[in-house]
Formats: C-alpha cells, sequence, structure tokens
C-alpha cells in the first residue's frame, strides 16, 4: 500500500531506493493485425491504496517512451487502435499514486503486417501458428511423432502428416477440435512427403522403399487406400500437387515425373543433366520450376516447365543451391545457397540470373516463404532453429527468440 511514512521498506514497489522490480508483468497481442491489446497483471502480491496505471509508448526504439494513457484501477487491459502496420510499437506499464510511481514492467514490442505464419517442428514434435514478427505463439498444438512433412488445407481446418520415425503412418490434425487422428499404417516403409486434395478427400503419399529401390505413390480416399503405384527406379524426394492443373509432380534425383489425377498415368518430363541431382521445386499457376545442382562442378540449373504442354526450358547458374521459392509477379527466384565452410546464403535472382539480393549468415535453410500479401521473406533457418522476417527489400525486420523454436522445418503463410 501506498502509506504515508518516510521510511518505506525497500521491498515497496514505489520506493525508489528499493529493488527496482516492477510490480506488474506486461504482454501485447494482436489478433487482427490492426490493433494491439495490452494485457498486464500482478508479478506476484497486489499493490493496494493506488491509483491506477500508465501506459507508456514508443514508435521508435525502447528508450524514447512517452506516457500514452492513463488507466483506472481496476482495468488491467487496454486496446490500441491508433496504429500502423508495418512500424514497431514497444510498451511499458507502471503502477501509480499520489505523487508516487513505481517502477514500469519489462518493455514490450510488436510489428504489425498482413499474414500470420504457420511452423511445422520435426523433432519438436509441434504446428505452432506465429505472429507476423514471429515473437508471439497464437496457437499450438503437438504431435505424436516427428512429421516428415505436411500437407495444409485451412478451410477445411486439417494440416495432414507423414511420419516414419519411432512408428510410421498419416495422421490429420484437426485445428478446430485440437486432436491428431492416425490410420493407414501397414503398407508404409517410410512416408517422406504428403499432399491433398480437399476436393476429392484425396490424400497422395511418397513413399520410399530402402531396401528395393523401388518408391511407391500412395494415393488414399476417405483414409482408406485407393491403388499403390510403384515409380520408376530412382530417389524420390519431394512432392507438389496442382489441383489446378490435375497434376502431381514427382521430384527424383535424377529425373520428374508428372502423374495424372485424371488418368492415373505417369510421364517422364525432365532428365537432369548427368550429374546433376534434384534438390527442390516450386510452382505458379502455369509452370513447375524444378532446382538441380552438379556439386562438383559448382553449377545449379532451374528448369521451368509449362503445365499445359510439357515445354521445358532450363537455365544455368554458377553456385550450389538447394531450395528454390519462385515469385509468381515478377518470375523471380530466391534460392538457398551452400556457401564452402561459411555460412549458407539465401539469394534472390532474376528470371536470367543476375543476382538481386543476398542475404547471409544461415546455418541449414529448410524452406523460403513469400508473404502473397506484402512480399516479405520469411526464411526458416532449421540447423539455427531461427525464423527471420525481411521485407521486400531484404531488410531484417525480426528474428524468433532465441530457444523459441528447435527443429523448424516448414511454413505456411496464412
Amino acid at each position: 500500500m501506498l502509506g504515508g511514512c518516510s521510511e518505506r521498506g525497500h521491498d515497496n514497489p514505489f520506493d525508489p531506493k528499493g529493488f527496482g522490480n516492477s510490480p506488474v508483468t506486461l504482454s501485447v497481442t494482436s489478433t487482427d493485425n490492426n490493433t494491439i491489446r495490452l494485457n498486464w497483471g500482478w508479478r506476484s502480491d497486489p499493490v493496494t491504496d493506488y491509483s491506477g496505471f500508465r501506459i507508456y509508448r514508443s514508435t521508435s526504439n525502447d528508450q524514447n517512451y512517452t506516457l500514452y494513457r492513463e488507466m483506472p484501477e481496476n482495468q488491467f487491459s487496454f486496446v490500441d487502435s491508433a496504429i500502423q502496420r508495418y512500424n514497431w510499437y514497444y510498451y511499458k506499464v507502471s503502477v501509480f499514486g499520489p505523487a508516487v510511481e513505481s517502477a514500469a514492467s519489462q518493455p514490450q514490442k510488436i510489428y504489425l503486417g498482413l499474414g500470420s505464419y504457420w511452423i511445422l517442428s520435426r523433432y519438436g514434435f509441434w504446428v505452432r501458428k506465429v505472429s507476423y514478427d514471429l515473437l508471439r505463439i497464437n496457437r499450438e498444438y503437438d504431435t505424436s511423432y516427428p512429421p516428415e512433412e505436411w500437407a495444409v488445407s485451412l478451410s477445411d481446418s486439417l494440416i495432414n502428416l507423414c511420419f516414419f520415425r519411432y512408428d510410421r503412418g498419416i495422421s490429420q490434425l484437426n485445428l478446430q477440435k485440437g486432436f491428431e487422428d492416425y490410420f493407414y499404417y501397414d503398407d508404409l516403409d517410410s512416408p517422406i512427403d504428403v499432399e491433398y486434395d480437399p476436393s476429392q478427400s484425396r490424400i497422395f503419399v511418397l513413399d520410399e522403399n530402402d531396401q528395393s529401390s523401388q518408391d511407391q505413390l500412395h494415393v488414399i480416399r476417405n483414409k482408406s487406400i485407393e491403388r499403390k503405384i510403384t515409380l520408376p527406379p530412382d530417389e524420390y524426394l519431394k512432392l507438389y500437387l496442382s489441383i489446378q492443373n490435375q497434376c502431381l509432380m514427382i521430384l527424383g534425383k535424377t529425373i520428374l515425373l508428372k502423374f495424372s489425377l485424371t488418368t492415373s498415368t505417369i510421364t517422364d518430363t525432365i532428365p537432369f543433366a548427368e550429374g546433376f541431382d534434384g534438390q527442390d521445386l516450386d510452382a505458379s499457376t502455369d509452370s513447375v520450376f524444378v532446382l538441380s545442382t552438379s556439386a562438383l562442378s559448382k553449377l545449379s540449373q532451374i528448369y521451368r516447365m509449362s503445365f499445359a504442354d510439357n515445354n521445358v526450358n532450363a537455365m544455368t547458374i554458377s553456385g550450389i543451391f538447394y531450395r528454390i521459392t519462385e515469385k509468381s509477379t515478377t518470375r523471380e527466384f530466391y534460392l538457398a545457397e551452400s556457401i564452402t565452410e561459411a555460412k549458407d546464403m539465401v539469394v534472390k535472382l532474376s528470371s536470367q540470373g543476375t543476382r538481386l539480393l543476398q542475404l547471409p549468415n544461415f546455418e541449414f535453410v529448410e524452406q523460403i516463404g513469400l508473404n502473397p500479401y506484402d512480399q516479405s521473406i520469411v526464411v526458416v533457418d532449421r540447423l539455427g532453429d531461427q525464423l527471420m522476417l525481411y521485407d521486400s527489400s531484404g531488410n531484417e525486420v525480426s528474428r524468433s527468440l532465441p530457444n523459441r523454436f528447435y527443429d523448424p522445418i516448414r511454413i505456411y503463410i496464412e
């Protein structure tokens, strides 16, 4: 309580000679990326005989705070609507009484933009929905096994997962009900990728067979096996489903296959050049883009294949690249480059192969996400256990807190 004595105990929150700890803790969140909600509460025992709370705000850094609002003693939240997206906001809260004021809470910062992110961790055994600035976990779901891959269908509130470590199978994570439904185990060896067609309740699973080198494509409808297709001999890596073009692309180490959803036939489309290994693929509405690399020659090739007629053209570039994301509006590419004896790099290339931007210092890039709302860039650094957010010009905006994400492997931008 405030009291009137001249010498207060040094644990008194209003005593400037005390420990300096604030009696309140503060959190900031945003549910709509238009407003910021502040919530505060007592750190331990409530203070009595106080007048209210003071909110301090800064829009430049964690130093230049000004008094922003005074709140009554019975109010422990505030919604700040006087904000603009793509600016940092810093907040602190204190307790005040007649002619006295406590130390302020630990500062909290927040940065609002369009979109939010879903993150998948393999050995963290979780799926999380994360704020735009990567600093807050808004929703979290645990998985029972380390997921290899996912197929996100937010319109159905489903995330389909495949796994083969500790056990093998397919599961569906129901985001509304919060539980994971397991099915289809017996016929799988090592399911390494999964795609989902919500219009047909159909799941496609890439199943790796280490014993026979005969990988398979499993087609599951309504959680029951519809067919199993043995793929031509190769080491297959990844699937890409294009419902609009009624095909499933299957990336192998030496070739790209095209599986027709209407005829269930497989076509060889791109055999990679000798000495080049398939690495990754991405697609737009009309084309698929495939990355292959030769570690020996330190060259990479980007193939573009039309979905309509399978017409292919290729571009050779210098460097050992292993991840690709295509920006459809400009036909530019974002690639992860392996740098010998140094940390890896994210490179932006023009459609002609000119380097436009370089983002350095990544341990291992599992995915490069492009935000369709504002063209910002999110890099999933798996070995660094971190995610980094850059604006469209490549300026770092934010990065996740240390030890917040363990073994992140995928991002989905909502």
